[in-house]
């Protein structure tokens, strides 16, 4: 199966060509190629935890649900699981490589289906309470019924007005994390232009550094379980340790398009960098054919993650279909 993942502005592309909105009519044929794959179950369209947020940002609830309806039609429901479900296995099987141990690698589902799976956690779950006089089928329809509305309501949300009466409500608390991470961000790449080491090999030996620094609870916890200690990393030497991340692809890839970011643009960093980072990373790695913001391939292809994961990067939804064809 093709997998293909979409960045939020091209489902809204699609959205355009399905409901034959200004600037949706180039992505008609792409529209009616990815329906037909979808049908045959040839071709998955994945969703992540970003698209679940980035689509809560859409105040107006039609214009929402025209989104969704797309989204769901397409992707089935089918999507990729959190980084922090992947890493522990890479980097299992990172040690392994190198050190011949863990004996077993931790399993992992990258590919799952619901809001559950994207954010990691339990899949919605609905039971209709014993004693109801309902023969089982019946009982089995509702139940399946209520957790579909569920699935639903995690991506469309409820009505303005619904939202408008409950109290306390902030929508836009999430985002503070993502200020704040961009503001960090600009400081540091504007720390790392005054000091020379935004490019060329010292950005490559704070890349490595970072991706140690980043993921240094999941490393722990795998080298405990391994039997080792960092001891056993860091006396192999600053090539080991480059070496090492490198094995590990969504610390590697995630470091990487994070250090082209900082290198390749004199442009200030925007909260919404951080939802890009953690869906990329993932999507770079595992699927199959990527479309997203023209800058984020131009960073990919420059630091190589396109080849070294045999990954189709797109900017343009139109050139998606001669991909599409391929598989059908």
């Amino acid at each position: 199966m093709l997998r293909v993942y979409l960045d939020q502005n091209k489902w809204i592309d699609l959205a355009k060509a399905k409901n034959h909105r200004t600037g949706g009519n180039p992505f008609h044929d792409t529209l009616l190629i990815a329906e037909a794959g979808v049908r045959q179950g040839l071709v998955s369209f994945p969703l992540s935890s970003g698209h679940y947020i980035e689509t809560s940002h859409i105040r107006n609830y039609a214009r929402r649900s025209k989104l969704v309806d797309i989204m769901f039609q397409l992707s089935r429901y089918h999507s990729i699981a959190p980084q922090e479900l992947i890493i522990h296995s890479e980097i299992d099987a990172a040690l392994q490589r190198f050190f011949g141990r863990p004996q077993r690698v931790r399993p992992s589902r990258v590919f799952g289906v619901g809001v559950g799976h994207a954010f990691g956690q339990p899949p919605p779950e609905f039971r209709l309470p014993d004693g109801i006089p309902m023969d089982q089928s019946t009982r089995s329809f509702i139940e399946d019924l209520a957790v579909r509305s569920m699935e639903d309501v995690s991506l469309r949300g409820f009505p303005d007005e619904t939202l408008n009466e409950l109290e306390d409500y902030h929508p836009d608390a999430h985002r503070t994390v993502s200020f704040n991470y961009a503001q960090r961000q600009e400081e540091l790449r504007q720390r790392l232009r005054d000091s020379g080491w935004r490019t060329g090999e010292r950005s490559e030996r704070l890349a490595v550094a970072r991706a140690l620094i980043d993921y240094t609870v999941p490393i722990e916890q795998a080298l405990l379980r391994a039997g080792l200690s960092w001891d056993d990393l860091f006396s192999r030497g600053r090539m080991f340790l480059s070496q090492f991340v490198e094995a590990i692809p969504l610390a590697y890839t995630d470091t990487q398009l994070e250090r082209e970011r900082h290198a390749a643009v004199d442009k200030r960093w925007e909260p919404n960098d951080l939802v890009d980072l953690d869906a990329l990373s993932k999507a770079i790695v595992y699927c199959d054919v990527v479309v997203t913001e023209r800058q984020w391939v131009s960073l990919a292809v420059k630091a190589g993650l396109d080849k070294r994961f045999n990954t189709v990067m797109l900017f343009d939804l139109g050139d998606l279909p001669k991909h599409l064809v391929r598989s059908i």
